[in-house]
């Protein structure tokens, strides 16, 4: 379930200028790039140790649940498993 969740956190801890890129004038934010920019510096601060692995940065925030800001905490469970 959270897998899906953090996704994308991979792809941005990788690229980290897209937390605060501007999405393209003609395209509203997806989900994902909300997420993204919501989650980025908790991602970095609580797993950064775990850059690029995925599944390691989703168990890490899945365990390190109670030290996620409240923006990034809103997307835990958006998605479906």
């Amino acid at each position: 379930m959270k897998a899906l969740f953090l996704k994308g956190l991979l792809g941005l801890a990788l690229v980290g200028c897209l937390a605060t890129a501007a999405p393209a004038k003609n395209k509203a934010p997806t989900l994902r790039d909300q997420e993204q920019a919501a989650c980025y510096n908790d991602a970095m601060r609580l797993c950064g140790d775990f850059v690029p692995d995925e599944a390691k940065i989703t168990a890490c925030m899945t365990e390190k649940k109670s030290q996620v800001g409240p923006a990034c905490l809103k997307f835990f469970g958006k998605h479906a498993s």
